[in-house]
């Protein structure tokens, strides 16, 4: 039960109601032997449940269409690869759009983040 409240998949639970379902028809019918009909409502009802739970159940999260604006007014330092200016952000390379380039880069200054168009990013020194 934990381990289900932490990661919202409600995947075990959804097996454990199917499970019921199936405990509870066979205690009406008093049909101890396995039959293709209990293996069948036990697979569609584990899926309906699974289904509804990640989808009613689950915390309702912001989604946020580009990731890269999270990146922008933080601090990084430059790198120079040939002839590309690049930053260095969680182990990703992303380049520094040329209009922002001038002759005060170096290796290792401190830029600031001001935007980005597409993967590239607009930076001023600081």
């Amino acid at each position: 039960m934990i381990v289900e409240i932490l990661t919202f998949t409600f995947y075990w639970l959804s097996l454990a109601f199917a499970s019921f379902v199936v405990s509870f028809m066979v205690y009406i019918n008093w049909d101890t032997n396995f039959t293709i009909l209990q293996s069948i409502v036990f697979v569609f009802i584990s899926i309906v449940f699974a289904l509804l739970f990640t989808k009613f159940l689950r915390p309702k999260k912001s989604i946020q269409l580009v990731w890269l604006d999270n990146y922008i007014g933080t601090y990084h330092k430059l790198e120079k690869i040939w002839n590309d200016w690049k930053l260095k952000i969680d182990w990703v390379d992303y380049l520094v759009l040329d209009d922002s380039v001038n002759m005060d880069f170096g290796v290792w200054r401190k830029v600031k983040i001001i935007s980005h168009k597409s993967w590239s990013f607009e930076v001023e020194l600081v």
